[in-house]
């Protein structure tokens, strides 16, 4: 079987569309479309159906993806051996902001572990992955705009919003904010995000709102918990969540026309492994992975 043709069905099958598995894999839509086509006339059935989201695989498409994984695994093993300078392989360390929600960095696991087979990681959970990066970590990802300048790029993977967010049970005992004025009854819970001071709000029309807040956090997810739990109302980043897990948390927005604000989530990437040719593959397996949940 042409490795380029497993190639080109495992990456639309991570990645949800043959747009986006031609991004990753740096060619065009049509020689991913042409690879996907003699496979299904290799293997004698339809690998894929067409939907407005994007592609979904048959019952015969799964089975094969199931099967050329650990076939696709084995012959990079062997390309590896020819072509050792274009692959990362040994441990390395990634650096993650503290809070991150662990379906998050379950996507990030398994981007890495996707095209990094040989590899082992060391994950740090640090308030400052910038600092980490700096002192020998191999990989950050952060929260918000990195202002610091040094060696290494940075990739936006997700941009998710940061809002007022309570339990209906807390609202239900408290009583709804119909107005800014009306936070200074309820307990304010702010994330000591990057993007400014745990003392002012964001004012979705410009501008920002003074408020003294009960409590504060670097940890964005343990706050979302608290005020699922009913400890007050929180100012924390709302996503990327899967639809379940934001369901079952049962939470709800405050003041969503007045308060508000976006995050960017970035990977920093270190100019030495810029221009290898599996950081583009994984980049957008992360992102893909980050953007479905």
């Amino acid at each position: 079987m042409d490795t380029t043709r497993l190639q080109a069905l495992l990456f639309v099958a991570d990645l949800g569309s043959i747009a986006r598995a031609a991004e990753a894999l740096g060619t065009s839509r049509a020689t991913v479309s042409r690879r996907l086509d003699e496979l299904e006339k290799e293997v004698g059935a339809p690998l894929f159906t067409s939907e407005a989201g994007g592609t979904r695989l048959t019952a015969g498409g799964q089975r094969l993806v199931r099967r050329g994984r650990s076939l696709h695994a084995r012959s990079q093993a062997l390309e590896s051996l020819f072509r050792a300078p274009d692959l990362l392989t040994g441990d390395y360390v990634v650096a993650i902001p503290t809070g991150i929600p662990p379906e998050v960095g379950g996507a990030i696991a398994r981007g890495f572990s996707r095209f990094l087979p040989r590899s082992r990681f060391r994950v740090l959970s640090t308030d400052d992955p910038v600092r980490e990066l700096r002192e020998g970590a191999d990989f950050a990802m952060q929260f918000g705009p990195v202002t610091e300048e040094g060696p290494w790029r940075t990739s936006v993977v997700n941009r998710m919003p940061e809002r007022l967010i309570a339990s209906r049970a807390y609202l239900a005992r408290e009583g709804t904010p119909g107005s800014l004025d009306d936070l200074e009854r309820h307990r304010l819970m702010v994330w000591e995000g990057p993007n400014g001071p745990t003392d002012r709000l964001p004012l979705l029309k410009g501008g920002t709102f003074e408020v003294q807040p009960w409590s504060s956090c670097t940890d964005g997810w343990l706050l979302t918990h608290a005020a699922a739990r009913g400890a007050g109302i929180a100012f924390a980043p709302t996503g990327p969540l899967p639809r379940a897990l934001r369901e079952s948390l049962d939470l709800v927005q405050v003041l969503p026309d007045q308060i508000g604000r976006d995050c960017t989530m970035q990977i920093l990437i270190p100019d030495r492994w810029i221009t290898l040719p599996r950081i583009r593959p994984i980049l957008a397996l992360i992102r893909a992975r980050i953007r479905s949940l």
